[in-house]
This record gives structure tokens, sequence and C-alpha cells, in this order.
């Protein structure tokens, strides 16, 4: 009856995943108007572009209440926009924003499906156990006793 259990869990771990994915992706270009214009919803996205643009020196980052992770993802994130776009992606023009905040969109995208993959390898080590029987949550919390000694 278990392993019919675990058995069935794996797929619904697969969808969940899976769906969870795409789900991210829907809605990237949100904010697109008919007349060409382009808005954005969140403030927070704007003021992050704003800060990676203007990170001139990585040693004298701008201060933000984001921190400097952010602000570099965001302007490795703007520069490769603008490479594969051609064009500089900033918020002068409306193409320009749309292709900011696009690409910052994309970048935060990615990372949650990062994280979405993390939690399914966690629960895939939950569900199923090691061939000597013992199931892996001790392995998940020695891991973060580990990383919270280490910091």
């Amino acid at each position: 009856m278990k392993h019919r259990l675990k058995a069935a869990l794996i797929p619904v771990l697969y969808a969940a995943v899976v769906l969870g994915g795409v789900l991210r992706f829907v809605g990237l270009t949100r904010g697109d108007l008919e007349n060409g214009a382009f808005r954005h919803f969140h403030p927070d996205q704007q003021t992050l572009i704003e800060a990676a643009q203007r990170l001139q020196d990585p040693t004298d980052p701008p201060l933000t209440a984001y921190g400097l992770l952010p602000i570099y993802l965001a302007a490795a994130a703007l520069k490769a926009g603008s490479l594969v776009a051609g064009y500089q992606a900033d918020l002068a023009t409306a193409s320009g924003q749309r292709l900011a905040v696009i690409s910052v969109r994309t970048l935060s995208a990615l990372l949650s499906c990062l994280t979405l993959w993390l939690l399914w390898v966690c629960g895939r080590r939950l569900i199923l156990p090691r061939k000597d029987g013992h199931r892996q949550a001790t392995s998940l919390v020695e891991c973060c006793s580990n990383a919270a000694g280490v910091a």
C-alpha cells in the first residue's frame, strides 16, 4: 500500500514542477499596450532596473534596499537582453523599457524554476527511501544545519 502511494506521488511531483515552470513564464510580456508603449505593474521592477543601469563600477554599486545580488543579476540580465535583441535595454524608450522589464522578468522566472527544481529534488528524496531503507529527511535537516553552521 505504501509503495503504491509513493509510486503515485512521483508523477504528481513531475506534474507540479512542469506546471509550475510553465506558469512562471506566462505573462512575461504583460504590460504591452496597443499603441506600442509598455507599462510596468510593480514599482520594484522599475526601481531595480534603474539601480542596475546606474551600476557603473561593480565596487561602487548604487545604494538600494535590495542588496547587491539582485542588482548584479539584473545588470547581467539587461546586458544579455541587449545582446540578444541588438538594442539597448533602458527606460528611456518604449522598446527599451519593454526589453528591460522582460529581461528582468525572464531572469526572475528562471530563478523561480530553479527553486521549483530544488523543491522537486527535496520532495523526491523525502518520498523515495534510500537503498538501506532510511528516509532522507535526516539528510535534509543535516544539510540545513550545516549551511547554518557555515554562515
